[in-house]
């Protein structure tokens, strides 16, 4: 039974037929009117055209590729409150960042995981309050699961980055200019981020080693946000919650 969104339009601007076809069929059988553009500059014109309850937008295209979709959208006030849905292979922290600064709301990696993306729609779509939107958001297993893991200290694109490289790095840890070195990240920044993490108890510093927590009543939340870098799915659930702004201090 395909379910009812009071005539919910969405547009998906996708320059791959077959990637466009596959997602408007699966959000048709939940009850959303996908409109499909193949391309940055005919889906600017069908946003006026549509007026669009939300906007799903593929980052790697030809001639507009989709920052600057983003860049259009938001410059226009008709058009800012519009949440915007990055779908795209594209999955390494400068663009998560990117999309982000650019007024983006969400951010979901190729190949979908669909549960994710309904969740996010529902919460951009829904006429409920923040309150029962959110709540609705979090009975999304993955969402749960890496909301409670975060809990707050990690709170960054750039602070799970870390997490990551001092996974991969094991026992032995790495120096912070070992790190700036792997991350491609400037000092500041990211002695801050350690500094944060330190002091959260995520992570352990002595004799210049930045190693990653051995409290044994951490061990499990460490080991979650270990599964949380590695795995895409995980990892785009975190993210989300980034651009939702559920995990700010």
């Amino acid at each position: 039974m395909v379910k009812q969104r009071k005539n919910h339009r969405v547009l998906y601007i996708e320059d791959d037929p077959w990637i466009s076809d596959i997602l408007r069929l699966a959000l048709s059988k939940e009850g959303y009117e996908v409109i499909e553009a193949p391309s940055g500059t005919r889906g600017m014109e069908m946003v006026y055209e549509f007026l669009p309850h939300a906007i799903l937008l593929d980052i790697n295209m030809p001639i507009m590729n989709g920052f600057s979709v983003l860049e259009s959208l938001v410059s226009y006030s008709a058009l800012r409150e519009r949440p915007v849905i990055c779908v795209t292979a594209m999955t390494e922290r400068v663009y998560t960042e990117k999309a982000l600064d650019y007024g983006a709301s969400g951010y979901v990696f190729k190949p979908v995981n669909f549960p994710i993306l309904c969740k996010l729609l529902d919460f951009y779509t829904s006429e409920d309050d923040m309150d029962s939107r959110t709540s609705r958001l979090l009975e999304e297993p993955l969402f749960a699961e890496a909301y409670q893991a975060a809990d707050r200290s990690l709170n960054s694109f750039l602070k799970l980055d870390l997490m990551r490289t001092l996974a991969f790095a094991g026992q032995k840890g790495a120096t912070l200019d070992e790190l700036m070195d792997q991350m491609r990240e400037r000092n500041g920044v990211l002695d801050k981020a350690v500094s944060e993490l330190v002091e959260s108890g995520l992570l352990e510093s002595s004799a210049g080693s930045i190693k990653l927590s051995c409290d044994q009543d951490l061990k499990d939340r460490v080991s979650k946000i270990q599964t949380i870098a590695r795995d895409d799915d995980m990892r785009v659930a975190f993210v989300n919650l980034i651009f939702l702004g559920l995990l700010e201090d």
